[in-house]
């Protein structure tokens, strides 16, 4: 139970904003400011009056219809102490014309607010109006707010080709062409095989040659005059693969023709961009607390528009600078990362993506088959000429034979003409045989030259250009994200109402802003205190919190509550709040 303070003197009646749901409480400075200000806005003066202690009744000589408008009095009891008891009018009861009673209720916090009548210690605060803007209260998370996000601002790097590479295990001579990043092969030999090379200890068995591009596309040229090269040589399955290389690759050696050193082969660089500013808006709009500007309500996203993406959050960002480490390999790949994050090099914060495009060639089927099977065709021919001078001396020494035949059966020697007509016949024979087989070689040697010329063209090398490379929005975007003006309006409002959420031990705050301050605890614990000497109980006469005032106050603190500085702009949000 709350004291019972019969008044003596005078009793005060009037109106105050606030009301006993302790939801919107008016803090003063002091007790002598507290009571300037109420008073002022008491307008009707009682000193007639019958108190009723056990049920907190009051009697007074006033009209009822003057006390409806009513909410609040005040009075002192000064046989008991000279502070001013604040109570609510719960109820304007008509008694008769003259008589009205009065139904009190003890305003806990304003009767014992001050002079250090109690006091809460450092204790678990849920939500409250920060302080600061520091960042121990803008980390903290939120509860899940319905958010709907937009692109604020963004900025690219688009990865256009540079140059072409081709990877081949063979190498051809071209005169005068450039070789870039490839062994040199003096002899001019054709489809010479290389070495294999080794890239950050990785082997490497088809080494890279590079053709610049110039602005007339001559690295193409010299490209595609390598690929005819090895068609004529026979040797486009030697070509493991050919690749774009993006522009922002640049390299400044060549291979030297005296060491048949390549420079620079084993060379990858960092390419970077920057991304959008942090700002101090959030789709356009200012916000009032600054927890809008911090993830998850902007932040920077990192994405290829391809599925890769990474969630970039500003106030970890040390520099805003993107990152994309990149080396000409057959996977076409870089690696994207912010450059500094969370005080580091921010490689586990980044992803691959792809900055080029694997492309085909065309593999000349006939003059590939042509090269690799010249010498057989060329043994061939040759074998040809062979069968019919040697064929042809065959029977030419049959017809001898023949002849010498006739001329011994007319001799009468019949047995040595069969001999030499048998001789005749075998030497025929073999003549017509040799010519028959020359023949038939010449004509499957005919027969398979036409059917190779007859064979298609095939492609060599693997194709991987997609749709976002094919119209030149292939690269790296990096996005300010932030929530839409009006749902950051709408969190603005609730951070402006509720505070930010704390979850941490601390002092209970509710001075720090110049309009109000909103407080929330859980499981706090106010303690009664003696006003004179600032020590906890015992208290001087008059001094000190009841029990059940403190489970009040206790009960409002961890339910929520805010403390209005001014009583003009008691309980309008549209005020300036600012630190």
């Amino acid at each position: 139970m709350l004291p019972n303070y019969t008044p003596e003197g005078v009793v005060l009646f009037g109106s105050v904003p606030w009301d006993n749901g302790y939801k919107h409480v008016r803090l003063y400075n002091n007790r002598s400011e507290q009571y300037e200000d109420i008073a002022s806005q008491m307008y009707i003066t009682s000193d007639t009056y019958t108190y009723i202690g056990r049920e907190r009744r009051l009697k007074v000589a006033i009209e009822a219809d003057r006390l409806y408008s009513c909410n609040y009095c005040m009075y002192q009891n000064s046989s008991v102490s000279d502070t001013y008891i604040y109570c609510f009018v719960t109820s304007v009861n008509y008694i008769n014309d003259n008589t009205t009673e009065i139904v009190l209720e003890t305003d806990i916090f304003q009767t014992y607010l001050y002079d250090r009548d109690w006091d809460i210690r450092s204790c678990f605060i849920a939500r409250e109006t920060p302080p600061s803007e520091s960042s121990k209260y803008l980390y903290t998370p939120e509860a899940d707010f319905p958010l709907i996000y937009k692109v604020d601002a963004e900025k690219h790097m688009f990865f256009r080709t540079g140059s072409i590479g081709i990877f081949s295990a063979s190498d051809v001579d071209f005169g005068t062409l450039e070789y870039l990043f490839q062994p040199w092969n003096p002899e001019g030999v054709v489809a010479v095989a290389t070495e294999p090379v080794t890239s950050r200890g990785v082997a490497q068995g088809a080494p890279l040659t590079i053709y610049a591009q110039d602005a007339v596309g001559a690295g193409s040229e010299k490209a595609q005059e390598f690929v005819k090269r090895m068609n004529q040589a026979g040797s486009t399955d030697s070509i493991v693969g050919i690749i774009s290389i993006p522009s922002f690759y640049k390299f400044d050696g060549t291979v030297s023709k005296e060491t048949n050193t390549p420079q620079d082969s084993n060379r990858d660089i960092t390419a970077t961009f920057e991304a959008p500013e942090w700002g101090t808006t959030v789709d356009g709009y200012t916000p009032r607390n600054a927890k809008l500007l911090y993830y998850p309500y902007t932040y920077c996203n990192l994405t290829d528009y391809n599925g890769s993406n990474t969630e970039l959050r500003y106030e970890f960002m040390d520099s805003l600078t993107i990152g994309i480490k990149y080396r000409p390999t057959l996977t076409c790949q870089a690696y994207v990362f912010p450059t500094q994050y969370m005080g580091r090099l921010g490689f586990d914060d980044g992803f691959p993506v792809m900055c080029g495009t694997r492309g085909s060639i065309t593999s000349n089927t006939f003059t590939n088959w042509l090269a690799q099977n010249g010498a057989t065709i060329a043994l061939t021919v040759a074998g040809v000429a062979v069968g019919l001078v040697t064929g042809g001396t065959s029977l030419a020494a049959a017809a001898a034979n023949t002849s010498e035949a006739t001329a011994l059966r007319g001799a009468g020697m019949t047995a040595f003409a069969g001999v030499a007509e048998r001789d005749a016949a075998l030497k025929a024979t073999a003549g017509q045989a040799l010519i028959g087989s020359s023949v038939m070689g010449a004509a499957q040697t005919a027969a398979n030259v036409y059917n190779a010329s007859k064979q298609p063209n095939q492609a060599r090398g693997q194709t991987s250009a997609d749709l976002a490379y094919s119209v030149g929005l292939q690269g790296v975007h990096a996005q300010k994200i932030c929530v839409k003006a009006e749902i950051a309006q709408q969190i603005d409002a609730y951070f402006d109402k509720k505070g930010y959420a704390i979850e941490r031990i601390e002092p209970v705050n509710i001075t720090s802003r110049p309009s109000w301050n909103y407080v929330q605890t859980v499981d706090s614990a106010p303690r009664s205190l003696n006003s004179a000497s600032g020590n906890e109980a015992p208290f001087t006469r008059g001094r000190g919190t009841p029990a059940a005032a403190l489970d009040v106050i206790r009960r409002c603190f961890d339910s929520g509550i805010t403390f209005w500085h001014t009583t003009t702009g008691f309980g309008d949000y549209s005020q300036d709040n600012s630190l």
